[in-house]
């Protein structure tokens, strides 16, 4: 069966209860690899919580998924001093918790030729951080969840994760019953009217060129033609 037709639909369709999506998503370009504390290497669940005083946000490693931890939308963008970089930062980040706060890391500094795409990226359902390291800008960053709490929750019961509260859990039910807001259409135009992009650019490289190949009814090959001599 070709991939394209293997959708969620199908599977679905052939067993109500075929596994859970879950991933991790490395929003800047990371190694993967397990935990290796000798390295400084360590994923593990992180609290968020808004600064208050005038004090900075705190984002902090758990040794369990808490409350704090749960993000119901992750939105970032990254920094154009070298757009080839192998090694991208993130100069923007705005991070919408389940708790109801909504907190907004901007690079700091000012530096030649460095400055924050206008690109948004964004990330909605349930997700928590694994890691996050940052100097001036966001340089290790890495999530794992699902676009469905309740999604999360069967993959934290499933496999060998990290222990869930039971007010984390608590949250990601209410947030499952939480009405699922529709997907805003891209910053982007794919479509011209009602004809996807796409269409339209096929439907303009197969109008005949600007230069005129016909002559009446007749093309210009069929007019104009050089009489061979005979043998």
């Amino acid at each position: 069966m070709p991939d394209e037709k293997i959708t969620e639909e199908y599977l679905l369709s052939t067993n109500s209860s075929i596994g859970v999506e879950f991933c991790d998503y490395y929003l800047t370009n990371i190694q993967e690899q397990a935990s290796c504390p000798d390295e400084g290497e360590i994923y593990q669940p992180y609290q968020v919580r808004m600064g208050i005083d005038g004090c900075g946000h705190q984002i902090d490693p758990s040794n369990f998924v808490t409350e704090q931890c749960l993000i119901r939308k992750i939105v970032w963008s990254y920094t154009l001093y070298n757009p080839k970089t192998s090694k991208p930062r993130i100069g923007y980040l705005r991070l919408e918790t389940m708790t109801g706060d909504v907190i907004e890391i901007i690079r700091k500094g000012v530096a030649e030729n460095i400055v924050t795409s206008d690109v948004r990226h964004t990330l909605e359902g349930a997700y928590i951080i694994t890691t996050i390291q940052m100097s001036n800008d966001i340089i290790r960053l890495r999530v794992c969840g699902s676009k469905r709490p309740e999604d999360f929750l069967d993959a934290f019961d499933y496999y060998s994760l990290w222990e869930v509260t039971p007010l984390a859990k608590k949250l990601l039910e209410k947030e499952a019953k939480r009405p699922r807001q529709k997907q805003a259409p891209p910053a982007y135009a794919d479509t011209i009217g009602d004809t996807p992009l796409a269409e339209k650019l096929l439907e303009k490289e197969a109008k005949p060129p600007a230069y005129a190949d016909t002559i009446g009814d007749g093309s210009v090959r069929d007019r104009y033609y050089v009489e061979m001599p005979k043998e």
